[in-house]
């Protein structure tokens, strides 16, 4: 199992999100493998800008890209999210980017 704790960029609808990212991935023995994880609005600017806060607004799934600081990305579908709540668990898509 790897797993990346830190910093990352959601970019959703042609918007950049900052957020705090925990991120899990497995490494199972028949070859599937998947990653997982919980995002976070990063608290410094998640009340700055109307676009940011749109993102968080809404329940149910969606997906987005995550980009880490040193440039890795990869696909993601929201897994459990409320709305309106500034924390969300999320499933990858593809090779993990950490």
């Amino acid at each position: 199992m790897s797993s990346y704790h830190g910093t990352a960029t959601v970019i959703a609808s042609g918007v950049a999100i900052s957020v705090e990212a925990d991120l899990h991935a497995d490494h199972p023995a028949d070859g599937l493998a998947s990653w997982r994880g919980t995002l976070r609005a990063d608290p410094k600017t998640s009340g700055r800008a109307a676009p940011d806060t749109d993102f968080w607004q809404v329940a149910g799934n969606r997906w987005g890209k995550l980009r880490l600081p040193e440039g890795r990305e990869g696909d993601f579908v929201t897994t459990c999210h409320a709305a309106g709540a500034l924390q969300m668990e999320i499933k990858g898509n593809g090779s993990e980017p950490f």
